[in-house]
């Protein structure tokens, strides 16, 4: 199948649509000016709010009219994270979309797929009159990958609906009923500023998987902020001129990081640091072997912080806890993600996402890390609590469950997931709704390795198309 067959399929035709405009966290005013057009030129209701959130109404099939209204839920922003070569502009081109074997991917970037097919559905369902289903409510909302907070802003007053099905899973087979809490540690650590005579190197990290903070944090990546800071503890002395970790996404395990570093005696320093870096590389050589370390030469214009300064820096990130606390049964229970790490002139700044299926756990793990960031200068700030989904067993899981056996032909199972879904707003503003999360196999989520499996995308199209009939 080539690409142009592909999009003869209402959700991979509205995907590749939504693909050319550029809609990332905190700026999704064009992919939402686009889908109110799309409902407008179909005659439907809509309403688009100050945060760009959208809920679109559209009246059921005939002779449908008097069946149970069923919203669609998904969200319009995607993360953006790209390979160390890539020069894609994520605020002014299209994702370069292409097919390897059943999969789309993107050229060098993250695909979008996560929310992007859900969204895609959505609109699908909308554009196509032969679709049998009762009254539908399409709610899209904003900043998803950033603390959800168009799902916190929503004014779902006007909004009665019988079922929810977010759109937002991304494993076929799997009903998600429920999902954890989280909350965010941000530190920013002052810099000692100094002139320095020492010659500089650059210490980089690239090519790491990474991966999305609540699915892949059990999957056991190399932290590259981490493996940055275990890199420069080895050194005896050294300034940091420069620093960073991550692509800016508090909920992406950071696939990149580098150092800019002044040394003494560079070449004592060379040896240190490949011998960490050749330990590193065994370490994770089952779990995350393509990633690169480099040491080169560099330069560097203006002051460096103070040998004791750096060293306190490294210290705080060494000890800054990341990756799984505690699991039961292969499943997880809490964790936290150094997804952050940012100079921004006068300080330092990182950001932590803890998860965590107790909301007492979550508070005392959130205190431990400002406690930690503060025992070595920095201040830290408990940030964009998230709630809890609570576990869910309704009429509606039953449904979706035995439908989607018969569709897939194999068990289906109802799990309560290690990430964040945006039902855990939304049921503070329709607590009697009953609401589960589904879609289609999407791996390597957060990632430039971000795919979409095609077979499993159709098979999701036909299964959501009997639900709608079905629940109606």
């Amino acid at each position: 199948m080539d690409y142009q067959q592909l999009l003869e399929n209402g959700i991979f035709k509205w995907f590749d649509a939504i693909s050319q405009i550029p809609r990332t966290s905190y700026k999704e005013q064009a992919i939402s000016d686009f889908i109110l057009e799309f409902a407008n030129e179909r005659n439907l209701e809509v309403v688009q709010d100050e945060s760009n959130n959208l809920i679109i109404k559209k009246d059921a099939t005939a002779g449908f009219e008097d069946k149970k209204t069923i919203a669609l839920q998904a969200h319009i922003d995607m993360v953006a994270v790209k390979t160390s070569d890539s020069n894609h502009n994520f605020d002014t081109d299209p994702i370069e979309i292409q097919i390897d074997g059943d999969y789309i991917k993107a050229n060098g970037t993250t695909l979008g797929a996560d929310n992007g097919i859900g969204v895609a559905t959505a609109l699908a369902i909308l554009d196509d009159e032969s679709i049998e289903h009762g009254p539908l409510v399409v709610i899209l909302t904003t900043g998803e990958e950033v603390n959800m907070i168009g799902a916190e802003a929503i004014d779902l007053s006007n909004v009665h609906a019988d079922y929810l099905l977010n759109l937002d899973s991304e494993d076929e087979g799997i009903i998600i009923i429920g999902c954890i809490g989280a909350v965010d540690v941000e530190f920013t650590y002052d810099k000692d500023l100094t002139d320095t005579n020492n010659e500089y190197l650059k210490v980089e990290l690239k090519d790491f998987d990474g991966g999305h903070s609540g699915l892949a944090v059990g999957d056991y990546k190399l932290n590259a902020s981490k493996g940055l800071a275990r890199l420069l503890y080895g050194l005896e002395d050294f300034e940091i001129a420069e620093i960073k970790g991550g692509a800016g996404m508090k909920n992406a395990v950071s696939s990149s990081a580098h150092a800019i570093i002044a040394v003494s005696d560079k070449e004592k320093a060379r040896t240190i640091l490949d011998k960490t870096a050749a330990e590193l590389k065994n370490e994770f050589s089952l779990n995350d072997p393509n990633g690169h370390i480099l040491v080169d030469d560099a330069s560097h214009d203006g002051q460096v912080m103070s040998k004791k300064n750096s060293k306190n820096l490294v210290d705080l990130i060494l000890h800054f806890p990341d990756g799984v606390y505690k699991a039961h049964k292969g499943a997880l229970i809490s964790s936290s993600n150094l997804g952050v790490l940012e100079d921004e002139g006068d300080v330092i700044r990182g950001v932590s996402m803890l998860r965590d299926d107790y909301e007492s756990e979550l508070k005392f793990n959130a205190n431990m890390i400002k406690d930690t960031c503060e025992k070595y200068g920095a201040r830290a700030e408990i940030k964009n609590i998230i709630p809890g989904w609570e576990r869910e067993d309704s009429e509606l899981v039953e449904i979706a469950r035995n439908l989607a056996e018969k569709e897939y032909g194999h068990d289906v199972i109802t799990i309560t997931v290690h990430g964040t879904l945006e039902p855990a707003f939304l049921k503070h503003e329709m607590p009697e709704t009953p609401m589960i999360s589904v879609g289609p196999t999407i791996e390597d989520v957060h990632t430039p390795k971000e795919k979409a499996n095609i077979s499993s995308t159709l098979k999701f199209w036909d299964y959501i198309k009997e639900l709608l009939k079905e629940l109606a």
